[in-house]
């Protein structure tokens, strides 16, 4: 794989052991964590690992998918809308707030965790 688009020449070569055999996210997925449906997966194993992506588009599929997989029923956490912060509340209204997308929480106001 060239870095810089190609035109320094540069390559960078991943070490076989972190090369993926997967055809799709489901499978990347499982090949990095493991059978999540199964609900016997350490904590400490999901918190130990991670998948990078290039982009915020990436990172939140990859996320949904792998939400997906854990069993039983999810549960969502709502933001809320307002700051407790006395002198930056004035600035931190709601309008703005809604704008936000943080990498790691699905983009729909108010922001969620599932």
């Amino acid at each position: 794989r060239r870095v810089g688009r190609g035109r320094d020449g540069d390559t960078v070569t991943r070490a076989p052991s972190t090369r993926s055999t997967a055809s799709d996210t489901d499978g990347f997925i499982k090949e990095i964590f493991g059978d999540i449906s199964s609900g016997n997966i350490p904590p400490e194993t999901i918190a130990s690992r991670a998948i990078l992506a290039p982009r915020n588009e990436d990172v939140n599929e990859v996320n949904k998918t792998a939400i997906d997989m854990f069993p039983g029923q999810e549960t969502e956490f709502l933001s809320v809308d307002m700051s407790t912060d006395p002198e930056m509340g004035h600035l931190l209204v709601p309008e703005f707030l809604n704008t936000l997308q943080p990498s790691n929480l699905l983009a729909s106001p108010p922001i969620s965790c599932v």
